[in-house]
């Protein structure tokens, strides 16, 4: 491995990162931290979901009380509802994050997945960019 990959697979980046853009990369986290990685990938993950975790959970309530607003009130609530009225709420909200322009200063670790056998959608790695590093 080139020394300078390496010394970049050590270091963490601080950066300043749109509140909406935090709260993607939190989500995309989380779900990466539920899989089989390496121990340098997890606990990188893992220190990163620490450093974005106010700002998931704030997005998290905010998604909850607007999908409260959106769902009507009925007795019974099918799957495909629910998913809808959730997924209405969740553009809802990162709308209004995002518009807003708020930043956040944040001091995440460089992940490189070039030794997990990982599979990723384009919008994980769309989340993920701000912290990726590739291995050349």
């Amino acid at each position: 491995m080139d020394v300078r990959i390496f010394r970049a697979l050590k270091l963490k980046i601080s950066m300043n990162l749109k509140i909406s853009k935090a709260a993607q990369l939190y989500f995309a986290l989380t779900e990466l931290g539920s899989k089989e990685l390496s121990f340098t990938t997890a606990y990188r993950i893992k220190r990163n979901i620490d450093h974005l975790k106010a700002i998931g959970e704030k997005y998290s309530e905010e998604m909850k009380a607007e999908y409260k607003k959106l769902l009507p009130v009925k007795e019974e609530y099918q799957d495909a509802e629910i998913k809808y009225y959730s997924a209405m709420a969740d553009a809802s909200i990162y709308k209004k994050w995002d518009e807003s322009g708020e930043e956040e200063e944040l001091d995440l670790k460089v992940l490189s997945f070039e030794n997990e056998d990982i599979k990723f959608s384009a919008r994980q790695i769309e989340s993920l960019e701000p912290i990726l590093t590739v291995e050349s």
